[in-house]
Formats: C-alpha cells, sequence, structure tokens
C-alpha cells in the first residue's frame, strides 16, 4: 500500500475551499455581465466562457466548486447574449440618427435626433 502523497488523496476534497478557476469564472462572468451595455464585457464573457469547461472539469477533479462554475458560465452567456443585443441597438441608433452627426454641440444634435425618432 502507497502512502498518500498530499492529503486530499487520503481524506478526499478539502471542504470550504474553492478552486480558482470556478471563482475566476464567477468573477469573469459577474463583470463582464455589469459592462455588457457598453459591449465590452462580450469579450470578457467569451473569456469566462472559455474558461468555464476547465472550471468544471477542477471541480470534478476536487470534488468543488460545480456552482460557482456552473453560475459564472451562464453569466457569462447572458452577458454576450446582452453585449450582442446592444451592439445592434447601437448600430440601429446610428443608422437612424446618421442626419444629426453634423451638429457639434449637445442641443442641436438632441432635437435633431429627437426629430429623427418623431418621423417615424
Amino acid at each position: 500500500m502507497s502512502s498518500p502523497t498530499t492529503p486530499t488523496d487520503a481524506y478526499g476534497p478539502r471542504p470550504g475551499r474553492m478552486p480558482g478557476l470556478a471563482v475566476a469564472t464567477a468573477v469573469l462572468g459577474t463583470v463582464a455581465l455589469l459592462t455588457s451595455p457598453v459591449v465590452a464585457g462580450g469579450l470578457l464573457g467569451v473569456l469566462g466562457l472559455l474558461l468555464g469547461p476547465f472550471a468544471l472539469r477542477a471541480a470534478r477533479r476536487t470534488g468543488a466548486g460545480r456552482a460557482t462554475a456552473l453560475i459564472g458560465a451562464a453569466l457569462s452567456a447572458l452577458a454576450v447574449a446582452v453585449a450582442v443585443v446592444m451592439a445592434f441597438v447601437l448600430v440601429w441608433f446610428a443608422d437612424r440618427s446618421r442626419d444629426c452627426y453634423q451638429y457639434h454641440d449637445v442641443g442641436p444634435w438632441t432635437r435633431c435626433v429627437q426629430q429623427q425618432f418623431d418621423r417615424g
């Protein structure tokens, strides 16, 4: 009988210890969702989605962090979806208000945009 090399080999996973990849996935997913309205969160969401499978594999191996990794991956996916929708909204708005880009002051630009949207 060989002696165990680490305490986790002899006694199973240590309770209360969260794998770093699961935490990183959750943090990336949270930050990505918070910044997805400015589209940059979509890039962080993609990183969270790429990191998710590695976090799940580590959670399966250690027995801890599965829920955190799943939540992080879900938040990352939601952030990517929100960023894609926001990108479409920004392109749509830019197209609708393209005649107003000649104005360099906020007041005339705002009136022009309102007129563009009032026309239908």
